[in-house]
């Protein structure tokens, strides 16, 4: 019902009306960059979960893209045979993220968003076992795990992941410690890691979870 003298949209139609980007249609006159989204997503975002789903989503893929590229030049112009085994685990993650696509397209939104928690979390992993706990990347790709557990799976998951990380720091400092491990970025600090750098590092990671599942 529309308001006659003032031609607004009454109450009850503007609250039924979703948000443009949030509405598929298939209007000819759609924008082109929306058409391109919907072919990519074919289904619409329906929630506040769906839209953080699609940008991460969306936002990895271009970023890992974006490091194929990157390597795909460095091994044709500048002869780096050296980038091969790097291209081959860009190509499996690519391929990893599409199956996170293909998922969440057949609404398997549960298992992608695992999926997607896991491909961060073995990024922080990894970074953390060659280069050491102090490496910052590391230190920001579990924080995110942390954010994201909260957002995509439930505030509790926040907790759960926290103590996933916190093990990981733990494990990856004992064999620092007593395994005689030494990772490869190491060597260029000037003083190694300790369990110190893990109360620490725990702490944060503690109050960071704490204010994801409080809000």
């Amino acid at each position: 019902m529309s308001d006659k003298n003032t031609g607004t949209p009454g109450v009850s139609e503007r609250a039924t009306k979703r948000p443009f980007l949030f509405r598929q249609t298939n209007n000819k006159h759609q924008p082109h960059y929306l058409k391109r989204f919907h072919a990519w997503f074919p289904v619409a975002p329906r929630s506040h979960y769906d839209t953080v789903f699609i940008a991460l989503l969306t936002s990895t893929f271009l970023l890992t893209g974006v490091v194929l590229l990157i390597l795909l030049s460095s091994y044709f112009f500048f002869g780096n045979i050296s980038v091969i085994d790097r291209l081959l685990i860009v190509g499996l993650a690519l391929f990893y993220l599409g199956l996170i696509h293909f998922l969440w397209v057949h609404v398997k939104k549960r298992l992608a968003a695992d999926l997607l928690i896991g491909f961060y979390a073995t990024l922080g992993a990894y970074a953390l076992w060659t280069q050491g706990i102090d490496i910052p990347f590391g230190i920001l790709l579990l924080a995110i795990v942390i954010v994201l557990a909260g957002i995509l799976l439930g505030p509790r998951y926040t907790l759960y992941a926290t103590g996933g990380v916190i093990l990981l720091l733990v494990g990856v400092q004992s064999a620092i410690t007593y395994g005689g491990y030494q990772p490869i970025g190491a060597t260029a600090l000037e003083q190694p890691s300790h369990f110190g750098d893990v109360l620490a590092y725990s702490v944060l990671f503690l109050i960071l979870a704490l204010i994801s599942w409080l809000f």
